[in-house]
């Protein structure tokens, strides 16, 4: 979900130039099918709530949750598979295949990693049930080092590392931060980086960077608590967890919004990425609108880009 205040950015008139549009044509994975010009007369002079709500309807009219179990497998059969024996972990390297096919019933060194933590509307932790649909999303469910998985536990996602100047090394505002994260048995790849609890704040590796960022842009238009068994999820600059009993209205805010939108901008898709989403779109039904058109964070969640100069 999209705040209000997002509104507060003026209107967004070429928006029908950027969106190009995001048709309401028959469910299919093809982008070239959801992105024609049917949507520019409703679209223009619209600004980001409005655009939000519109890209809501679009990923979940086609989704179909798939379970727990299912979503496990097949981030290894195909929408993570590094090659035939391994799959891609998402803070670095890969790790070797246990769910599929020859490799059934191995003993198994990843597990999943809810980028949207369970704790922050999405899982059994906030309230929700195991089939729950954000739990089981494939856009935002990747394998991970089951280690590293725990490291990170339920901190939110910013540039503790000293990027661009030294990868390496903590930044001014994050002292005393480990780089690279580590756990007694396992370390994440340089340029992983954990620093403080409760939440806390986790930096993945660059090439994952603008992946994560457009993962949680997703969860946040698909997911606004309206729909059985979910929450409405919020990105901002600090989590805060949705009142209990409030019937999934009260937003769980996760983030940080600021440094998403700059690794958004700092990574680029890239060719993986765009596979990674055919396929999870091949699973469950629907595609992330912002591996596909990146131009459209700018219009929903702002940042340094516009609507106009993105569509140029």
């Amino acid at each position: 979900a999209v705040t209000a205040a997002v509104d507060e950015m003026s209107p967004i008139l070429p928006i029908f130039l950027l969106i190009a549009s995001l048709s309401t044509a028959d469910a299919t994975c093809e982008p070239a099918a959801l992105y024609d010009p049917t949507y520019a007369a409703d679209a223009a002079g619209k600004g980001g709530v409005q655009v939000s709500r519109w890209l809501h309807l679009r990923t979940s009219a086609f989704h179909e949750p798939v379970s727990y179990t299912a979503a496990w497998n097949a981030l290894e059969a195909s929408i993570d598979s590094h090659n035939a024996s391994h799959v891609r972990v998402i803070y670095g390297g890969t790790a070797p295949k246990c769910r599929t096919g020859a490799y059934y019933g191995l003993e198994c060194a990843w597990n999943r990693e809810h980028l949207w933590p369970q704790s922050y509307g999405v899982g059994k932790s906030s309230g929700l049930t195991a089939a729950a649909p954000p739990r089981t999303d494939l856009h935002a469910l990747v394998p991970s080092l089951q280690a590293l998985n725990s490291a990170r536990s339920n901190r939110a996602f910013a540039q503790i590392t000293d990027w661009p100047n030294d990868d390496a090394r903590c930044g001014p505002k994050y002292p005393g931060c480990e780089t690279p994260a580590c756990t007694k048995t396992t370390c994440g790849v340089k340029g992983t980086a954990q620093w403080g609890t409760d939440p806390g704040f986790w930096t993945p590796p660059a090439r994952y960077r603008g992946f994560i960022a457009r993962a949680l842009f997703y969860m946040a238009v698909r997911y606004d608590g309206d729909e059985p068994n979910t929450h409405n999820l919020t990105l901002g600059e600090t989590p805060a967890k949705g009142e209990s009993g409030s019937g999934g209205k009260a937003p769980y805010v996760f983030g940080a919004l600021s440094h998403l939108l700059r690794w958004h901008d700092d990574h680029p898709v890239e060719a993986w990425e765009r596979a990674r989403n055919d396929a999870a779109c091949a699973v469950q039904g629907n595609r992330n609108p912002f591996t596909d058109k990146p131009e459209l964070a700018a219009v929903v969640f702002g940042g340094g880009g516009s609507a106009a100069s993105a569509a140029s």
